[in-house]
């Protein structure tokens, strides 16, 4: 500590490269105790060096990554806000011009290190000491300057400038601290509008600004857009365009074939949006419903999830959003369903399913009309149409000794994770109906030819979802249509045994028919010398 002493002290007087350089190493060689004990002793000769205005492009370069060490090592043990206002004045002076914007000597390395100090010491030091100085007369003086420098980085050339200045405007929010929403709030239509342009300017090579720029921009709009904090009308007409305007970016990149490496901070905004909802947010209401249920399981979305949501529904009329998401939604289905790519049947599954859980209403209201209730249910249906080339087992021509054990081989498209997607949705959806409900649907289903199969399939997942403790038990009807459905499709005739192949589905590592067939037929069948004809050969 001696021999850091001294060179504090030669750094104060003298201040050269080489001093600057010893007092570095000598700060290095002791323990982050003394750093933080002795934390004004030694930051002292820094700020004071650096005040005095420059010297060399190297000599400043020294300073500053020392100040940055020095910084990251006391981390949240600053001792008194007056230290710590003493730093942010220096940053101020030795990179701030008096007429705004940067000294002529700054170079792009040297802004690079202000970034990370801020995001050190927003990240880091006690709010509550910060807020101190954002609270003090001097705001204006200090923080203001310093929040705009970061705000004019997020348009620079560099990427990493552009990535370090987002995430420390970002920690300079300190979690949304009420203090910060009072002292941000002239800021903000600014902030959002620059982090809006690198959302719309996503490409494949940006994702992390991209990702960064969206975090910041759901913070920021957690910051204000809340029912809690009214700064007047005239603000939330200046700021939402800028939102809005991030929309249609968003959707392009969550919708299949979203972009993995978005993924977390799309969900990240949606359920920010949702959970901090506001009269002032009431349109975004539809467009994160979509970003959360294509990119969330459904299994761990619940309306509980949003209670602010729950405590707006009065004023927002939130019945009428998801009516509005779902009739959107319900307008895609028969496309997706018939000719989609794998990973948009898989996002309108998850979206049904997600809906499903929050607002089960929705769906029960197109279920009540008889010609949407036909539309919907073919849309499932198509989703698992059977490829009826699949469905054959032939000794003599193709020998075959195994059953097939994945339906996902016999359908279109469908792959596992979709086909594991959908029967968790039915599942979900035999939770709500009753049992009488389930069987008049299922009769009328099967009436139509053209869907008699997959409709048998698609309600033995939603069987599985009934509660038969809800329903004074199963009787056997529902079963003896199911199973009538595949007698129906696999018929007797010229002696040749028809299988019902084609209706298998997966229970854990287990393969079983839909409807099981008992074990007194099971063993009536020579699966060694049995054919099952193409089910469009069949005559039903």
């Amino acid at each position: 500590m001696d021999q850091l002493s001294l060179y504090c002290v030669t750094v104060l007087s003298r201040g050269s490269l080489e001093d600057v350089q010893r007092m570095a190493e000598a700060v290095s060689k002791v323990t982050d105790m003394t750093v933080i004990e002795y934390q004004k002793h030694i930051l002292f000769p820094l700020i004071k060096r650096l005040q005095c205005g420059t010297r060399s492009e190297k000599t400043d370069s020294c300073l500053l990554e020392t100040l940055k060490t020095v910084l990251d090592r006391v981390d949240s043990q600053f001792r008194d806000a007056e230290l710590l206002y003493n730093v942010l004045l220096t940053l101020l002076s030795f990179f701030c011009s008096l007429e705004g914007g940067f000294r002529p000597h700054v170079s792009e390395d040297h802004q690079l290190t202000l970034t990370q100090i801020l995001y050190t010491i927003f990240m880091r030091a006690d709010h509550a000491m910060i807020i101190q100085i954002y609270t003090e007369k001097e705001y204006e003086i200090v923080v203001s300057p310093l929040i705009k420098i970061l705000v004019d980085l997020i348009s620079h050339r560099s990427k990493e400038l552009k990535l370090n200045s987002i995430r420390a405007l970002r920690a300079s929010f300190l979690d949304g601290r009420i203090e910060v929403v009072k002292t941000m709030s002239n800021f903000l239509p600014g902030i959002i509008l620059s982090l809006r342009h690198q959302i719309t300017d996503f490409t494949e090579k940006s994702y992390r600004i991209f990702n960064a720029a969206l975090e910041a921009l759901t913070d920021a709009v957690k910051l204000v857009m809340t029912d809690d904090v009214d700064l007047g009308e005239k603000f939330y007409k200046r700021a939402a365009p800028n939102l809005t305007a991030c929309f249609s970016t968003l959707i392009k990149v969550c919708c299949p074939p979203h972009f993995k490496e978005c993924e977390p901070a799309c969900k990240y905004f949606a359920t920010g949006i949702l959970t901090n909802c506001s009269l002032h947010l009431e349109d975004s209401i539809p467009i994160c419903l979509e970003i959360l249920l294509t990119l969330e399981d459904p299994r761990y979305i619940n309306m509980e999830n949003f209670t602010s949501l729950t405590r707006s529904a009065e004023l927002i009329s939130i019945k009428e959003k998801f009516l509005e998401y779902f009739e959107k939604l319900f307008v895609r289905m028969p496309r997706i369903s018939a000719v989609g790519l794998d990973s948009e049947k898989t996002s309108l599954i998850r979206q049904l399913h997600g809906l499903l859980r929050i607002c089960p209403d929705t769906i029960r209201k197109a279920m009540e009309n008889e010609l949407s209730r036909k539309r919907f249910l073919i849309s499932l249906f198509q989703l698992v149409s059977l490829d009826c080339t699949m469905i054959r087992i032939s000794p003599v021509e193709e020998p075959c000794n195994e059953c097939v054990k994945n339906l996902h081989r016999q359908t279109k498209s469908l792959d596992e994770r979709s086909l594991t997607e959908l029967r968790a949705f039915c599942q979900s959806y035999g939770e709500r109906l009753s049992l009488s409900m389930c069987r008049d649907i299922l009769l009328e289903s099967i009436n139509m030819p053209r869907w008699r199969s997959e409709a048998a399939l698609i309600f033995s997942f939603v069987v599985e979802g009934l509660r038969p403790e809800e329903n004074e038990g199963f009787d056997q009807t529902i079963n003896i249509i199911l199973q009538d459905s595949h007698e129906r499709i696999f018929s007797m005739q010229e002696g040749v045994q028809k299988v019902p192949m084609g209706l298998y589905i997966i229970r854990g590592d287990n393969v079983v028919l839909v409807g099981e067939l008992d074990d007194e037929l099971d063993r009536q069948i020579d699966h060694d010398n049995t054919r099952a004809e193409p089910l469009n050969h069949v005559v039903h």
